[in-house]
């Protein structure tokens, strides 16, 4: 379909409705991923799963909210890790506005020790040399509809 508009022509394309049979106890498996010249376009999930993301998703957003809130203690911490290595290797440490305010071998205890208190939030962090590493789990293999 094409119109006219100061001086130039402009088309647009009739939206087309696409419809794809499959049986909803795939979904009980894994997640279905449509796919448009072979290039993802959406996945199909069951409710349960969709409910559960939402739920995963508000709690991230919340603990990415702590994160940024607690960036100056974590510069902080990296400012004082030289001196930390030498006096407190292998300990965790609580830093609150910019200091060291406890430290302790068992991180549990001290967050506990710390909160009781009254200091919130705290940064605790192994003191080591090495960067804090995390493992994650592998990517699951998932099947694909063509559109």
């Amino acid at each position: 379909m094409e119109n006219q508009k100061a001086g130039l022509k402009i088309a647009k394309e009739a939206r087309a409705v696409y419809s794809l049979p499959f049986d909803e106890r795939q979904l009980t498996d894994r997640p279905l991923v449509l796919e448009r010249q072979g290039e993802p376009v959406a996945v199909v999930i069951s409710p349960e799963e969709y409910r559960a993301y939402r739920e995963w998703r508000d709690r991230d957003a919340w603990r990415q909210q702590e994160l940024r809130r607690l960036e100056p203690e974590r510069q902080a911490f990296q400012r004082l890790l030289p001196e930390l290595l030498k006096t407190r290797m292998g300990q965790f440490v609580a830093i609150y506005e910019g200091r060291v305010i406890d430290a302790d071998p068992d991180n549990l205890v001290l967050a506990q020790r710390v909160h009781a208190q009254g200091y919130h939030p705290v940064y605790i962090q192994k003191v080591s040399p090495e960067p804090r590493t995390i493992e994650l789990p592998s990517p699951e293999i998932i099947e694909h509809a063509r559109l």
